[in-house]
């Protein structure tokens, strides 16, 4: 190949060869995107490998993307038209970063030093003819090296851009005749082609890879001194165990209550919500902890460190936030599920006592609710099996919709799918409701005919046990009554599917949120705030219920 066609190939590939991943601090190791480029648009294409530094003389660049016997430094798959860049979880492990989620990014910390950002990773791309959006993975420099060091091997980029440019002078020199050509160098490869639709149009394809560090020429001792122990945002000095079971004295760390996340649903573990304590059969527990705010958790640092396992310890640490950042006015969920549950099960006792006035009968409320509140009790209401699943923490930053209709899914399965229909139905039908209008009611609109009943004796004066015809009458004067519509929304929403598209179920969803007083517009991309609102518009629907109640009891009879 003459030295002039390889001049013209240089200029058409520089800036692609002269291209650099690295800054002063960190290195991308993995790319994929769209991008104009001094009015060029280019995709560029490439990844990270570990290989014997021996091996890198003998690479040819016409097959580059089939190197064998290397390691791989990123993970890479596809689904539709979305690809999903990752790093390969060594690094991670050998460090034991914590990972965390910011916006639309993955960052992972190395808390024990702490170092931030040592991995930057925006994990998806989306294909849409012919453009890819930006996917990399960037890794701390010192955090590479100190890895190659450990492997023994060194890094290469493998590497493909792509580009549609106009045919020149110079480039038909290339072409001569043809309709394309391939030029093989060093460390690339170059392919151009004439454009299937644009005339006067090439594709332009590099293929090749670039040699980031070789093993041989880096330093052999590490660069990472690592101390043992762990920093602790809101406290300034390294946190030892031996620093924490003798030298901090009620000194205490917060951690967001995201932390439970791996405990909640899982029966091997013991979680107690309303302080935040958990307890891992007869192995080890982190206690000695309480609630506070919303969404934090305060653990006294010598508790934890006694006997506490140091993989747990670099859990929990992997959640450390600033207790400043704490807005400590709030509530958290744990509170809001304990005072919605006393209120429903107050309200089983007051409705039972209301009706066997009215009807001289002698009804359990665990007969009407399913719910033996005396038992509840004795394991504690936080802690009862089926009410668990209320008290799980919900993350204020990414509590999607589907974790949104899961949650009212579980509220209604307690408040709603607990009543009894079978002793309703008895009720309604002893009060004196014709079982035409009753006989196409199930549990929620039978116990929404009942209490309107007593609505209407409540609000006229009228006895519910002597005045029942009269009390019947009067009904079709109070149609518009409905105190349990926050409970109808719930049980609206439990029939949806997040996934299910469609224009029904998003009005659907969005009615339901309206009856429970939540603005659409106000959600975002989080429902959390629209969860805490559920809790408190159920709270303050059954205080209004539970006051109705009671003055109807103390009515005249």
């Amino acid at each position: 190949m003459s030295s002039a066609i390889d001049e013209i190939v240089v200029g058409l590939v520089a800036d692609i060869l002269e291209f650099s991943p690295k800054d002063k601090d960190s290195i991308v190791v993995a790319n994929l995107g769209t991008y104009i480029h001094k009015g060029i648009k280019t995709t560029r294409d490439f990844t990270t490998v570990l290989i014997s530094e021996e091996r890198i003389p003998k690479i040819k660049a016409s097959n580059v993307h089939g190197l064998k016997k290397t390691e791989q430094l990123i993970s890479t798959w596809s689904s539709g038209n979305h690809i999903h860049i990752a790093p390969d979880q060594n690094i991670p492990k050998t460090y034991k970063l914590n990972q965390r989620s910011v916006s639309d990014l993955i960052i992972w910390d190395d808390l024990t030093r702490p170092i931030y950002n040592v991995i930057e990773n925006k994990p998806t791309s989306l294909y849409s003819f012919p453009d890819y959006s930006e996917a990399y993975v960037k890794i701390s420099s010192e955090y590479l090296i100190d890895f190659l060091q450990k492997k023994e091997k060194a890094a290469i980029q493998i590497f493909q851009e792509r580009r549609i440019i106009p045919i020149t002078d110079e480039v038909e020199r290339l072409l001569e005749t043809k309709e394309y050509y391939i030029g093989h160098f060093k460390q690339y490869e170059v392919r151009l082609q004439k454009h299937a639709s644009k005339q006067n149009f090439l594709q332009l394809e590099v293929n090749g890879f670039r040699v980031l560090y070789e093993s041989s020429k880096l330093k052999q001792s590490s660069t990472l001194v690592k101390e043992h122990g762990h920093y602790w945002k809101g406290i300034d000095e390294l946190v030892t165990n031996t620093k924490a079971r003798h030298y901090f004295p009620f000194q205490y760390a917060y951690v967001s209550d995201e932390v439970l996340g791996r405990y909640e649903s899982d029966d091997d573990y013991e979680v107690y919500p309303d302080s935040g304590s958990v307890y891992y059969r007869n192995q080890w527990c982190v206690s000695y902890c309480d609630r506070v705010g919303r969404n934090a958790i305060r653990v006294e640092l010598k508790k934890l460190y006694e006997g506490t396992p140091d993989d747990v310890i670099d859990y929990w640490n992997s959640f450390s936030i600033d207790p400043d950042s704490i807005n400590k006015n709030e509530e958290n969920i744990a509170a809001l599920s304990e005072r919605l549950l006393r209120k429903y099960l107050l309200f089983g006792r007051l409705f039972t006592q209301l009706v066997n006035k009215s009807t001289n009968d002698n009804l359990h409320p665990v007969e009407i609710i399913s719910f033996d509140e005396s038992e509840i009790l004795k394991v504690g209401i936080l802690l009862y099996p089926t009410f668990k699943p209320l008290t799980y923490h919900v993350n204020l930053e990414s509590f999607s919709k589907d974790q949104f209709i899961q949650r009212c899914k579980n509220i209604n399965k307690i408040l709603v799918e607990s009543l009894s229909e079978r002793s309703l139905r008895t009720i309604v039908t002893k009060i004196g409701f014709p079982t035409e209008i009753t006989s196409p009611m199930r549990s929620l609109k039978l116990l929404n005919l009942a209490v309107r009943y007593f609505y209407v004796a409540n609000d006229t004066g009228l006895s519910p046990l002597n005045d029942k015809s009269e009390i019947l009458v009067r009904l079709n004067d109070y149609k518009h009554v409905n105190m349990f519509s926050e409970l109808f929304a719930i049980n609206d929403i439990r029939q949806l599917d997040a996934h299910k598209a469609g224009q029904s179920a998003k009005q659907k969803l969005d009615n339901a949120l309206e009856s429970l007083g939540i603005a659409k517009s106000g959600i975002s991309n989080s429902y959390a705030r629209a969860c805490d609102l559920v809790y408190l518009t159920l709270d303050e629907m059954f205080i209004n219920v539970n006051n109705l109640l009671i003055k109807a009891f103390d009515s005249r009879s």
